[in-house]
């Protein structure tokens, strides 16, 4: 039996059968629409109505086509006069927008055409669908792709990087030690200056990519920007006006020193650019009962509503081409909401732009996991087994520790650090690099303590993201994690906690 047509089905059903049909056209959640060749739209749906934001009187005839973005046009029109000298069917993407302010839509649309008798050109029926959320998912899928190769490549890159900032900013620090003029110690501390931004920019691409695996950690938010002053004054640079309003003093977060560095450069870095370096930005601090906030406002051209709701976008860039990765607010946001914080953007055009960080407010930790005081860590003499495969970061840290009073046992490798081992009687503390050539520091450290069950481990990598899969792995007791690059006072100062002896009550 031949199946019937639509059309011999049509007229087979009775006049209330017709009207029930017309009914479920009225009801279906796709958009329906019939077109006449010289008079345009002459019926649509509510579900295509909805999908484009107005009613009838705004789509009926050709009104439909003033939504569609400028970037389509040519696509669209290309496909319609193919259309109509061809008669065959059209699928087609496109997008469209019911106003400046109204987000972009995702359209599909499946077009056929109605011929008479004489294939003359009756007109066209078209079914359509709102694929935004399908296209969303793939672009996300796409970003997702993306991050994951950046990550993978900005770390094998990072790992080296920061092999080299490590054994620069330790030779630099030994070289400090020999300089007395007043203007060598201020050439000094101006490559200090350069060390923060280069291990901020390598943490920056880290931070994007994978969570960092810094100790746990809390810093008191007003004494700890105040260090940063002289970095964001070398941010801005000399034509901005940065002013300073700290008001959270005694507020404690869960950040570490490069994270808030982390932060305040990107958002300064960000407001500078937006005043074209010739400005006002503040930088400002408070709190409340159970959070406190740090605000940087500039005086500069601010953001549309569309720019601000994509700010956060991996990627996503309003500088000129070769001025901006779109990566830095998108770094602050990701170290933000990984201790449970919170950013917010406020911006007008000619109003300039307010980004708010919102931080939980917790208890500091206790001294044996806090690194980086400022006094003079309490060394107990000792024995130290430094395993680092890097040569210049190897003989700086030496250097270092020897200076402070430790006995060095230096290996670059597994099976090296394996015969010096084998060489002393015995070892008060380890510092190794986890991803060595010829092994795993997490493995070394298994086999050291079958000997000694409680030795302590200053564990380094510069290559985060297997850092943190091997650390996972790890009995964490007696053990601290220093991220490359670092400075030797860093080392040091983790030994000096690990090494603490027990206070007597």
């Amino acid at each position: 039996m031949t199946r019937p047509s639509f059309l011999e089905a049509a007229r087979a059903l009775s006049e209330s059968g017709a009207e029930q049909l017309s009914a479920v056209l009225e009801k279906v959640p796709f958009g329906v629409y019939i077109d006449h060749p010289t008079r345009g739209c002459t019926y649509v749906n509510p579900a295509l109505m909805e999908m484009y934001g107005h009613g009838w009187e705004s789509l009926r005839g050709f009104g439909w086509a003033h939504y569609v973005l400028e970037g389509d046009v040519d696509h669209l029109q290309r496909a319609i006069h193919k259309f109509e000298h061809t008669r065959s069917s059209i699928d087609i993407t496109f997008r469209i927008r019911a106003s400046e302010d109204a987000p972009i839509r995702w359209l599909n649309a499946r077009v056929e055409a109605v011929v008479g008798e004489q294939q003359e050109h009756l007109g066209s029926i078209g079914i359509v669908q709102d694929i935004t959320s399908e296209i969303e998912r793939a672009e996300r899928r796409d970003e997702e792709q993306k991050l994951e190769a950046v990550g993978q490549l900005s770390a094998r890159l990072a790992h080296d990087f920061n092999n080299l900032l490590t054994a620069i900013i330790g030779n630099t620090e030994l070289l400090a030690l020999d300089i007395e003029s007043e203007s060598g110690q201020e050439r000094l501390h101006s490559l200090n200056l350069i060390f923060d931004q280069a291990q901020n920019l390598t943490s920056q691409l880290l931070t994007i990519s994978s969570r960092d695996i810094y100790q746990p950690s809390t810093l008191e938010l007003d004494s700890e920007l105040a260090r940063l002053v002289s970095l964001l004054k070398t941010t801005v640079g000399a034509g901005v006006h940065l002013e300073l309003q700290f008001s959270a003093a005694g507020s404690h977060v869960p950040l570490n020193f490069s994270q808030l560095g982390q932060i305040l450069i990107n958002l300064t870095s960000n407001a500078r650019d937006a005043v074209g370096g010739k400005g006002h930005v503040v930088v400002c601090t408070k709190a409340d009962a159970t959070r406190a906030y740090i605000t940087v406002r500039d005086d500069g051209d601010g953001m549309t509503l569309p720019t601000i709701q994509r700010a956060f976008e991996p990627f996503f860039t309003t500088k000129e081409k070769g001025r901006g990765t779109g990566l830095g607010l998108a770094t602050v946001q990701s170290i933000v909401e990984f201790v449970r914080g919170e950013v917010t953007i406020s911006s007008e055009p000619n109003h300039g732009t307010t980004v708010t960080v919102a931080l939980p407010l917790v208890n500091p930790l206790p001294d044996s996991i806090k690194l980086g005081a400022t006094e003079t860590p309490r060394v107990v003499p000792g024995t130290v087994l430094l395993v680092e495969d890097d040569d210049a970061v190897r003989q700086s840290l030496s250097y270092a520790l020897a200076l402070v009073g430790y006995e060095v046992v230096a290996a670059a490798s597994v099976a090296e650090a394996r015969q010096r081992v084998a060489q002393v009687s015995h070892l008060d503390v380890v510092v190794c690099d986890i991803m060595l050539p010829d092994g795993l520091g997490t493995d070394l450290l298994k086999e050291l303590r079958a000997q000694w069950p409680d030795l302590p481990v200053v564990f380094n990598s510069g290559f985060t993201a297997g850092a943190t899969e091997q650390m996972s792995t790890l009995d964490r007791k007696n053990s601290l994690f220093v991220a490359k690059p670092f400075r030797a006072r860093e080392i040091v100062d983790a030994i000096a906690t690990l090494t603490r002896p027990p206070v007597e009550g």
